[in-house]
């Protein structure tokens, strides 16, 4: 069933399509639903269906049709063209040999949204047969022959304006759902990324983790105090061999220089640069290490040391 939307309809007038096999009851619907203006067309057996009786004032737009084939051909393009009907007006019986509960299925079929109203005297309505047929219940009315032209006019009216905000209430509905697609789908591709990049921390993490382990391990082969000052941070790192040496506890002493070390002036002339020669502000001297009270001593860097003036 094609889309239209809400507003398209909403100055448009309501739709009517009634099916009957008795020409003074189509005539009577013309005269209930038309303008002083009634006109006829050529049968639709001969062209469209859309080219049958029709009867138009300012509120309602109204097809006749004969026969059930005409009726179903009619609804069907109306659906094509956007224009579908809000009313259909079928009888039970219908003296061409069809059947109107068969036609109305056909028709609820083709457009779940019309709203068909069974038109019967008491004698020819079995209610029976169309609710056992045709679904919702809420889309299936009975009215009395003969009818009175103006409570049918406003059935029809009521009819044409909950059909309306039906329209108005799927087409919001189906934006929300639009919506909620939308959103959901950004929010996979989101999830998608996190997940990406959670995957790649933890990588570097496990890689970080056994880099640390072998240069622990590397450490520990090479038997030698290692130690890295960390200037920007203010933070120091002394290898277990380096606590050993001094014995201190290394889980019981911070990891502040302040605390543990202080580099005193040299006594003598610096020493040769280490590494290349010449390189600036680096050099080789004694270093001071405060240590338990039962070491004390004196151990050269494997770093360099501040040169002079800090540098």
């Amino acid at each position: 069933m094609p889309e239209s939307s809400p507003s398209k309809h909403a100055e448009d007038p309501i739709r009517l399509l009634a099916l009957d096999d008795q020409a003074a009851t189509l005539q009577a619907y013309r005269w209930v639903f038309g303008s002083p203006a009634v006109w006829s067309a050529p049968n639709a057996e001969q062209g469209s269906p859309e080219e049958g009786v029709r009867a138009r004032n300012g509120a309602f737009e109204l097809l006749t049709c004969e026969h059930g084939a005409d009726a179903i051909a009619a609804v069907q393009q109306g659906l094509a063209e956007e224009r579908p009907f809000t009313v259909l007006f079928i009888s039970p019986l219908l003296g061409t040999g069809e059947d109107g509960v068969a036609t109305a299925v056909a028709i609820r079929a083709a457009d779940p949204d019309i709203n068909i109203v069974v038109v019967a005297s008491p004698g020819e309505l079995r209610p029976e047969r169309f609710e056992q047929s045709i679904e919702p219940p809420e889309k299936l009315l009975y009215f009395p022959k003969p009818f009175q032209p103006h409570v049918l006019r406003h059935l029809a009216s009521t009819l044409g304006a909950k059909w309306r905000a039906e329209q108005q209430l799927q087409h919001s509905h189906k934006q929300l759902e639009d919506q909620v697609k939308e959103r959901t789908q950004e929010l996979r591709v989101v999830n998608q990324l996190l997940i990406h990049d959670i995957s790649r921390r933890e990588e570097v993490e496990a890689a970080l983790v056994e880099s640390r382990e072998r240069y622990a391990l590397a450490a520990r082969a090479a038997n030698d105090a290692l130690w890295d000052w960390d200037i920007l941070e203010d933070r120091l790192y002394l290898s277990e061999r380096w606590f050993l040496m001094l014995g201190l506890e290394p889980d019981r002493h911070p990891d502040q220089p302040g605390a543990l070390v202080r580099a005193r002036p040299p006594r003598r002339p610096p020493a040769p640069a280490m590494g290349h020669p010449g390189a600036p502000g680096r050099r080789r001297g004694p270093l001071r290490v405060r240590a338990s009270p039962a070491r004390r001593g004196r151990f050269l860097p494997l770093g360099p040391l501040p040169g002079p003036g800090g540098a």
